[in-house]
């Protein structure tokens, strides 16, 4: 079992995710939430995906069923953990970010319509 603590949303995010992390690094597989798998050399690929596999599965128990519903398409850890992190962190500092880049967006020497297609791009990049 990685935590007690099972994932429930954004309200304990923060704590969850520290103990995956620290359990992660803990059996000398940190390197599973943030390698992607096409980055395995050919040759250990193979041994990797297994381990990957019986990780996630573990990973897969710190989920409230109810999200983990949405989340079982993930079969790596890395994609799993990624999904995760891009639904849950810096909600209020994302929306500041794109606000302020939207805010702050000048129209400089561009003409109209590049210039508004900047701002949709804002949205995406932030």
């Amino acid at each position: 079992m990685i935590t007690s603590e099972k994932l429930v949303g954004s309200e304990n995010y923060l704590s969850w995710s520290a103990s995956v992390e620290l359990w992660f690094m803990g059996q000398g597989y940190e390197d599973h939430l943030v390698t992607w798998e096409a980055n395995i050399p050919e040759v250990d690929r193979v041994q990797w995906r297994k381990i990957d596999a019986q990780l996630c599965s573990v990973l897969w128990q710190s989920v409230d069923p109810k999200i983990l519903l949405h989340l079982r398409a993930y079969k790596t850890c890395f994609k799993f953990w990624n999904q995760v992190k891009g639904l849950y962190t810096n909600d209020i500092q994302r929306l500041y970010k794109v606000a302020s880049s939207i805010v702050n967006v000048s129209q400089q020497d561009m003409n109209l319509s590049t210039y508004m297609a900047t701002l949709p791009l804002l949205r995406r990049n932030s």
